[in-house]
């Protein structure tokens, strides 16, 4: 049962939880208020799904790509997902290892306690993004409320040369990716403070947009990026179960670590 992780660690924590999610509402503030003020202006965008996904999972280029062109505007859209997602996931398991010789009596072995921290991320990374999901589709309603002039002209939003596949790979790429960090995020909270954890997240987080290189593994969840690798079904098949490996690699070192008293 996580009855003590549910009641403690979300509805005791709901306001840091709701600080971690303050970029994506933003974010999603930001995409309305857009939109009503192109509306304004005499110009329609095609309120799809894809249109909002894309703007949210678009990334940025690679640095080699961005050398030929004049700016280099970071990803504040993506990043805010990722980073949010971060926070919303930070600090529990640090707090609860101040109290291990408390829960030396209560669950009787550091594996249980392990265990059942994996089952609170894990559903607060479950909530995280159905929440997310539940934005953009209530945003997209209020979108279609709003009355549209008749000389209105429209624009192509520029996603809809992608595949529906592409879109779909990428979100599934950009959850493992973020859950990858969030559980290295718990694991170093078994070792080091968790705004220590969070600052090391961060910099793999920005290094990763920079960098070229695909072991980072940002490239998969950026819809910029990943057009050649989802072409190959064989390919993508590959990167989810390494990154599914590397999941399961972070699960049994914070249980190994739980399992030597931290």
């Amino acid at each position: 049962m996580l009855s003590y992780e549910i009641t403690y660690g979300i509805k005791k924590r709901w306001l840091l939880i709701a600080i971690g999610m303050m970029p994506v509402f933003f974010v999603l503030i930001n995409h309305y208020i857009f939109y009503k003020s192109a509306i304004d202006g005499g110009v329609v965008f095609p309120n799809t799904i894809t249109y909002h996904l894309g703007k949210i999972l678009y990334g940025m280029k690679p640095e080699f790509v961005l050398e030929r062109t004049r700016g280099r505007e970071l990803p504040f859209q993506w990043l805010a997902l990722q980073c949010s997602y971060l926070l919303v996931v930070c600090g529990f398991v640090h707090e609860e290892r101040q109290n291990r010789l408390a829960d030396i009596v209560k669950y009787g072995k550091f594996s249980t306690w392990w265990n059942r921290r994996l089952g609170w991320f894990f559903l607060l990374s479950f909530l995280y993004y159905m929440l997310i999901g539940t934005g953009i589709f209530f945003e997209q309603l209020l979108e279609e409320m709003m009355p549209i002039p008749n000389n209105a002209e429209y624009f192509s939003s520029g996603f809809d040369e992608y595949a529906i596949n592409g879109y779909v790979f990428t979100v599934i790429f950009f959850i493992t990716h973020s859950i990858i960090l969030g559980m290295l995020q718990i694991v170093l909270e078994l070792m080091i403070q968790s705004s220590i954890a969070l600052v090391i997240n961060f910099g793999l987080i920005l290094v990763s947009i920079y960098s070229n290189k695909l072991f980072m593994l940002s490239h998969l969840g950026m819809l910029t990026r990943n057009s050649t690798v989802i072409q190959r079904p064989s390919l993508v098949l590959i990167f989810i179960l390494i990154e599914l490996g590397i999941i399961l690699t972070e699960i049994l070192i914070g249980r190994k670590l739980s399992k030597n008293g931290f």
